[in-house]
């Protein structure tokens, strides 16, 4: 490249007859003769066939082919650049311009350079167009002013890959990547999508790869890009913001990289759709998308999409088994934590990595909490003491609809795998389950009751740390909190469900518009859940009807009757309890009628009464207890507390 440019640079000197009693070695002539003159110029057409012939792998060659430019665009770039790479060159330059007011590049110098007729500036004019390669792509800066006086520049990574020296900047690269053989994914896809990426047109090449986080998008399109000796780059698009990822995309493949854009939610707004879609349709070059697996996505015909959908239990087993090994760890274990937890891949990697060693699946198991924690914990809180199923007092008819519950958690593999049911189940292989009452009748302790059952974690979700009234964070806070779930042992509880399941509003603001994209990413979101989820509510009608048909098990809790209202008493009055005479239980039942929470703080502020008194619990206590019970409400002393 260097001996084409300096034969250019001696060609337009010796036409224009220029000399300069100071010139260096490398430039200096003496004023020369007209054949001088003509044979510095044949000098320089024998450089441009050199440099017209180097093989792939040059630097020039390779920015050609990626960034699909004419032979006379390369040209246009290399002198561009050359000062930049060559700093001798910028006072040739200098010279050949003659003009201290000039910029040092401009498209008069490019048209002496390429020693240009009226036929060929008007080229060297079209490949300086707005549209053209060189200006679309980013790849040469046209400064603003009149042209053809206009300063001329080259992107700086441009420079540096035309020098070979390693790309600067702040650019996000996948980890090393994996071979295609050691990747979960569907038989001969990955095979498939490598053979279209090294193809003889790679340039307009649409990968997209859909899953939750996790499943091993990035690591894919790093594995792919690698097939071809390239690195992924990270274009993050979460603003949805078409000229901040238009820039974006130039950053990174001017790099060399192959720009991976990640969409952390699917877009509904159609306009914010048809941005993107224009800006990914026309950049130049292949192209990784990370998309989540629900949501519209700014997609046009001729992506090649693939799909990450969660692993089946064999699936699980053999990628648990490629990562315990691939971190040292004793891969025997990889059958019972397949059975466990329903991890994804990238889940898998990272905790196998953050166990120096492991002697016991129990070792792992905490490891993969103490991730989900760290997770999970920024939107939800953990309970920590659950209720056992005894401690559950509540009628027959609920008793059964939760062990419903405990049947679907138990046994779905049997009755969706082993049975095939799968196949014509209307909802996902998740459990979503209403629970709808009055508050105190025992839905949050139910909910409990199950996890404990199920030797699962509670995780209570907080909604006023998951909604946010920033676009796209509500979604994203919620994507976390699902994706925690999904790896397994967790139950979600949702609870007061009622704001965030809530019904549809006709759109007149954009607030209207914004929690109307909040519900409907819900209800794409249940479609594909597969973990455990429990929302309590005190209104049921509420809950949009959308919610309703998605839910695996909706169960009523009324008001406890007398009968029930004794049962309760008597839970809450452990035997442990020191007591005085008796406690007039069922009266306390008859007479006033109490939910199973407020009977729950009666029996409790009771049995304080009872202690700072120093005697034990008596009918006298409980009955204290309960009237203040209903000061606290502001009722006079009788009547439905709940």
């Amino acid at each position: 490249m260097r001996r084409w440019v300096v034969a250019s640079c001696r060609a337009a000197l010796a036409t224009a007859g220029a000399r300069d009693a100071h010139d260096d070695v490398s430039f200096a002539m003496p004023q020369p003769p007209s054949e001088a003159a003509t044979t510095a110029m044949a000098a320089a057409r024998d450089a441009l066939d050199v440099f017209s012939t180097w093989a792939d792998g040059a630097p020039h060659v390779e920015l050609a082919r990626a960034l699909e430019l004419s032979p006379l665009a390369t040209r246009i770039l290399v002198l561009v650049a050359a000062p930049q790479i060559w700093g001798e060159l910028a006072r040739a330059y200098g010279r050949c311009t003659a003009d201290p007011a000039r910029p040092l590049v401009d498209e008069l110098l490019l048209a002496h350079l390429l020693h240009a007729d009226s036929r060929q500036r008007a080229a060297l004019g079209r490949e300086l167009d707005e549209d053209a390669p060189l200006i679309r792509t980013g790849a040469v800066v046209l400064a603003r002013g009149l042209r053809p006086y206009a300063a001329v520049a080259v992107h700086p990574a441009i420079a540096r890959r035309l020098a070979g020296a390693p790309p600067a900047g702040d650019i996000e690269h996948a980890p090393t990547p994996l071979p295609l053989a050691d990747i979960v994914a569907p038989p001969g896809a990955l095979e498939a999508l490598a053979r279209d990426l090294a193809s003889a047109a790679p340039h307009r090449c649409r990968v997209v790869l859909r899953g939750r986080a996790g499943a091993g998008r990035r690591t894919i399109a790093a594995a792919l890009a690698a097939t071809v000796g390239r690195q992924i780059g990270a274009v993050p698009a979460s603003s949805t913001d078409a000229d901040v990822v238009r820039a974006r995309l130039r950053e990174v493949a001017l790099r060399g990289d192959i720009p991976c854009v990640t969409l952390e939610r699917g877009i509904d707004d159609p306009a914010a759709q048809a941005k993107l879609r224009a800006v990914l349709d026309d950049h130049v070059g292949p192209l990784f998308i990370r998309a989540p697996h629900t949501g519209e996505l700014p997609l046009a015909a001729g992506y090649l999409a693939l799909e990450l959908p969660p692993l089946t239990e064999t699936a699980r087993c053999d990628a648990w088994r490629t990562a315990l090994s691939r971190h040292g760890h004793d891969a025997t274990f990889a059958s019972a934590l397949a059975l466990r937890f329903a991890a994804t891949p990238g889940t898998m990697h990272r905790v196998c990595a953050s166990v120096a060693s492991c002697e016991s699946v129990d070792v792992l198991s905490h490891a993969l909490r103490q991730h989900r924690s760290s997770t999970i914990e920024a939107c939800a809180a953990r309970v920590e003491r659950l209720p056992t199923w005894d401690q559950l007092v509540v009628p027959a008819e609920v008793e059964d609809a939760l062990r419903e519950v405990l049947a679907r958690a138990r046994h779905r593999r049997i009755v969706l795998d082993e049975w095939g049911m799968d196949r014509v189940a209307a909802t996902a292989r998740g459990i979503t389950a209403l629970f709808q009452g009055g508050p105190g009748t025992g839905k949050t302790l139910a909910a409990g009751a199950i996890a404990r059952a199920l030797g699962f974690e509670l995780w209570r979700v907080d909604l006023s740390k998951v909604a946010s009234k920033w676009i796209g964070e509500t979604e994203k806070n919620l994507s976390t909190v699902f994706d925690a779930a999904e790896d397994g042992d967790v139950v979600l509880l949702f609870d007061e469900a009622d704001s965030l399941f809530g019904r549809r509003t006709e759109v007149r603001t954009s607030q209207d518009r914004s929690a109307n994209a909040e519900t409907n990413y819900l209800l794409q979101r249940l479609d594909a859940f597969t973990g455990i989820a429990i929302l309590t509510t005190n209104f049921g009608t509420a809950i949009d009807p959308a919610f309703r048909r998605r839910l695996s098990v909706h169960v009523q809790f009324p008001f406890p009757d007398e009968t029930d209202r004794v049962r309760l008493w008597r839970a809450h009055v452990p035997a442990t309890l020191p007591t005085a005479g008796d406690l007039e239980l069922g009266a306390l039942a008859r007479r006033f009628e109490l939910s199973g929470g407020y009977i729950r703080n009666a029996a409790l502020r009771a049995a304080y009464l009872a202690a700072a008194d120093g005697s034990p619990l008596s009918s006298d206590h409980l009955r204290r207890a309960v009237a203040l019970e209903y000061q606290r409400a502001g009722k006079i002393g009788e009547g439905r507390l709940e």
